[in-house]
């Protein structure tokens, strides 16, 4: 293959896997998200199944995008001629170490951050909504193994529903809530 053809199937498999990830990426349709968010019932298999689907497009996209990418780098090796491809192929692969490096921190910021704007938005719809949180028993273990909550085993669901609003900031259960009081009691 010459260099210029090898530039151009690789231009265009980068062209075919940024589509794959920009499908992958955005697979739910205005149409979907406003019937999540008015409350209609929803197609839990046909949700589930475009996830999946989702996810093989967005590893689809990658491949093809770094394959196409591999193919320019072979063409530039290639049209450099032997002289200079011993030298080029070492910056080609300290440049893979570095992308290598700064993807796993890219990682580990983001899986922070996102755990970080998770609990906010959490806290806020649980206050906004007076939400019950605590009454699902999965997710209250969810929340405590994302807070790193530990489970003892004197806890009863009560004790640890409370330390995991404590560490969420949250009062009480039932902290702020108006006190009924009887109809004939005097207002003094």
């Amino acid at each position: 293959m010459s260099q210029h053809l090898l530039t151009i199937v690789g231009l265009g498999l980068q062209i075919l896997g940024a589509f794959f990830l920009a499908k992958g990426v955005i697979w739910k349709s205005p149409r979907y998200l406003m019937r999540e968010l008015i409350g209609v019932p929803l197609e839990r298999f046909r949700t589930f199944r475009h996830y999946i689907s989702g996810r093989i497009e967005v590893i689809l996209g990658f491949v093809l995008l770094a394959v196409g990418a591999g193919l320019q780098m072979a063409a530039e090796v290639r049209r450099a001629g032997p002289d200079a491809a011993a030298g080029l192929l070492f910056w080609i692969g300290a440049c893979l170490v570095g992308i290598a490096v700064i993807a796993t921190v890219l990682y580990v910021v983001v899986r922070r951050l996102a755990r970080r704007v998770f609990l906010e938005i959490f806290v806020e719809q649980v206050r906004r909504r007076h939400w019950p949180f605590q009454e699902d028993p999965e997710l209250l273990r969810e929340l405590g193994d994302l807070l790193e909550i530990p489970r003892t085993e004197r806890d009863t669901v009560d004790t640890y529903q409370a330390r995991v609003r404590e560490r969420l900031g949250l009062p009480p259960r039932g902290a702020g809530r108006r006190q009924r009081r009887p109809i004939d009691e005097d207002e003094g």
